[in-house]
């Protein structure tokens, strides 16, 4: 109790003694170690759940418009591959994909969960891209702390290239997801010395090259990790050598050496090494072996040959990048330099060099963020052709020591105060740099507000809705965009794989493989849209020979259809006349993907009926008739129809030319409960304006005076059942 006073704490040296009568309430503080353990968040639990914020905030910036057609021609020809293996042709032995497999499961992966669409596919980007800012960050964190955390993650997820490419289906952001995670595993052995994180490490980087080799020699990175940690047990510069602080002496050293353990060094390799060789043995033991080394390997040096080395282009690549984000560069080298005087010169007021202070440092930072950075320089370098996109490998490393520098920067207020000029300065300067970076993020955030506001619509929808209408799901067409017949849910023949200038120009792609593939899978329609096919123009003019319909919006946007076939190809002739000069020669019958003929196919009520007829004008005509095609009930009733002029209205009667086969498809569409019995599916012509059918002469005995039946349909309890 307090008696007329308040006696002295133990420890406290408290001896003021209060006067009688004036006793004051105590405020007694609680001791935060006997809270609930609710009350006793970390802070480092804290500062994490702030980045996490930060990686949300940025998922939701990237989550507007993934409908839109999109700005990179290859995005389509990934879901393209992806859906032609989900609707079973085999990758690289039928399926001509010229990506890592990890790459094209992962798309096949976001289809199953989210369906085949556009944004399945963009949604699984922007997954792998959070994933990617998150680890960035914790690096960063590891460097400098959780202020170095924030500010990379925040850095590398509004710049415009990363921005871009995070938010459509290219595996450049997706390869940097698993690189970034192998770092972190790496880290993670180093500090730790678990081998299962060296094995994850290795895994995660043959993941990453088989999603697709940006940075083919991170594997770099990883073994100085391993070296990193021996030689730290070595100097005593890591925590398990028994002399931290970096407290050792040279004879210690030299006992230490003495003593290496070169087997735990080898162990160590040969670790990393079957981590990093499992998903490839995987891949080889999933898929065709000979196929998978032609499209990923062979085909690979091929397009280097076709297009040779030009180290003076890259290098003007890499400038004009680092030239357009001179903020973020600056910033960077910035950290690069923070890393190496804080570890080497910044602890020694007298600016004497220190011979092991490299090593006093607990991950030699500099040493590693150099080491990165090389060799992504060295693979850009070495990239024939190299593109905008391959340079977001040289962003992550910048992104990293972005944050190094704020958070360096921002330290050196502390110490504005000092008296030593070295440090005054250095921090100086990286304020200024900092504002140099904040200037620039108005135009980085318009970049980016303008891709997240790109609309689909304009020509490219036009083209899509006339290819859902001119073909049926099944349908092969062949374009140089493959986002067009993937949106209009339509195939591209497996072995076409993508057209590209390289391939064209290294002889990979020919007109004649062109024209064979148009063959065999019966190409339906071809579009020219990205300045790609007309490399081939013997190819473009076989189209123009071979295909009815021309439809163009401009000379570089055409789509071709009406696939022109013989008399002889025309399957179950009818041969009937209708009118005096137009011949019904046959026709084909599809219930949505299921072929069938007149032989028995059992299809199921509620689906379409894509019925193509084929016609033929013995002489030019001048009128332009009405088409129609009518399910009949067993009672007679009209149980769906379709009608409309031939082509889907895009060649008249009035257009046609004389003895020329004129395939036109039409839908019905099955009602859902039809009764049990016989139906009879029929087609003919009539004049629009009277509605009078025209005559029909038919040598085959199912034949009326006014239209033809082609087939009859049997409805029973198992389904639809054609039948003749």
């Amino acid at each position: 109790m307090l008696d007329g006073g308040i006696r002295q704490s133990q420890g406290q040296g408290i001896d003021k003694v209060a006067k009688q009568g004036t006793r004051k309430p105590i405020v007694r503080i609680p001791d935060l170690r006997r809270l609930p353990a609710i009350h006793r968040i970390p802070f480092s639990t804290v500062y994490l759940l702030l980045l996490v914020l930060i990686v949300v905030a940025s998922g939701w910036w990237r989550a507007a418009n993934l409908d839109a057609f999109g700005v990179s021609n290859d995005e389509g020809t990934h879901l393209m591959w992806a859906k032609l293996a989900d609707e079973g042709y085999p990758l690289y032995s039928q399926t001509r994909a010229v990506q890592g497999p990890f790459f094209i499961g992962l798309i096949q992966l976001s289809f199953k969960l989210m369906g085949t669409r556009v944004a399945s596919g963009r949604w699984m980007e922007i997954g792998l891209g959070l994933i990617t800012l998150l680890g960035i960050g914790l690096l960063a964190r590891r460097l400098r702390g959780w202020m170095a955390a924030w500010v990379a993650a925040v850095t590398l997820s509004i710049a415009p290239l990363f921005f871009t490419f995070s938010r459509i289906v290219r595996g450049d952001v997706a390869a940097s997801a698993f690189l970034v995670l192998a770092l972190l595993s790496g880290f993670a052995f180093w500090r730790t010395g678990r081998r299962v994180w060296l094995a994850s490490s290795g895994v995660l980087i043959g993941a990453s090259l088989l999603v697709k080799a940006i940075s083919p020699l991170a594997f770099t990175l990883i073994l100085l990790l391993i070296l990193w940690r021996r030689l730290g047990m070595i100097h005593g510069t890591h925590p398990e050598s028994g002399n931290w602080e970096g407290k050792s002496t040279a004879e210690s050293r030299v006992s230490l050496i003495s003593s290496f353990p070169v087997s735990d060094l080898i162990r160590d390799v040969l670790i990393f090494g079957l981590g990093l060789i499992l998903p490839i043995a995987l891949s080889f033991a999933i898929y065709d072996p000979t196929s998978l080394l032609d499209t990923l390997v062979t085909f690979r040096l091929d397009l280097r040959a076709a297009s040779p080395w030009n180290p003076a282009a890259n290098l003007a690549e890499i400038g004009a990048f680092l030239e357009r984000n001179a903020a973020l560069a600056a910033l960077a080298a910035y950290g690069w330099l923070s890393l190496l005087l804080t570890s080497v010169l910044l602890p020694n007021p007298g600016l004497q060099l220190d011979t092991w202070g490299l090593a006093r440092r607990w991950y030699g930072e500099a040493a590693i963020m150099a080491v990165w950075l090389g060799v992504t320089f060295l693979t850009l370098i070495s990239h024939t052709p190299l593109f905008t996109h391959h340079l977001i490998s040289l962003l992550l490393p910048m992104a990293v020591l972005a944050g190094v520098a704020v958070a360096d920067a921002v330290r050196g207020l502390r110490s504005w105060q000092s008296e030593d000029t070295l440090r005054r300065t250095w921090g100086l300067t990286g304020l200024v740099l900092i504002g140099f970076y904040l200037v620039s993020l108005p135009a980085w955030l318009a970049v980016d507000q303008r891709a997240r506001a790109e609309t689909t619509g304009g020509r490219e929808m036009d083209a899509i809705e006339l290819l859902r209408t001119v073909t049926a799901p099944g349908d092969f067409v062949i374009s140089d965009n493959q986002m067009l017949p993937f949106m209009a849910n339509r195939l591209s023949p497996p072995p076409l794989g993508d057209i590209a200038l390289v391939a064209i120009q290294s002889g990979r792609q020919t007109t004649e493989q062109l024209i064979d593939l148009s063959q065999a899978y019966q190409v339906e329609a071809v579009a020219t849209w990205s300045h790609r096919l007309p490399w081939l123009p013997d190819y473009l003019e076989w189209v123009e020979e071979n295909y009815l319909i021309r439809h163009v919006w401009d000379d570089q946007h055409i789509l071709y259809f009406g696939r022109r076939i013989s008399e002889g190809q025309v399957p179950n002739r009818v041969d009937a006349q209708v009118g005096d000069s137009i011949e019904l020669l046959g026709y084909y019958v599809e219930s949505n993907d299921q072929e069938s003929d007149s032989e028995g196919q059992v299809v199921e009520a509620g689906r379409v009926l894509n019925v193509t007829l084929y016609w033929r004008a013995k002489a030019a005509l001048e009128k332009d008739y009405t088409v129609f095609v009518q399910l009949i009930g067993p009672d007679g009733r009209l149980i769906a129809q379709h009608d409309g002029q031939p082509v889907h209205g895009y060649l008249p009667t009035g257009d046609w030319s004389p003895d020329g086969v004129i395939p036109d498809r039409h839908r019905l569409s099955l009602p859902d409960d039809p009764p049990p019995g016989r139906y009879r599916l029929i087609a003919g012509m009539y004049i629009l304006e009277t509605l009078e059918r025209l005559p029909v002469h038919v040598t085959h005995p199912q034949g009326t005076d006014d239209h033809v039946t082609l087939t009859q349909l049997e409805i029973e309890d198992q389904g639809l059942e054609f039948r003749d």
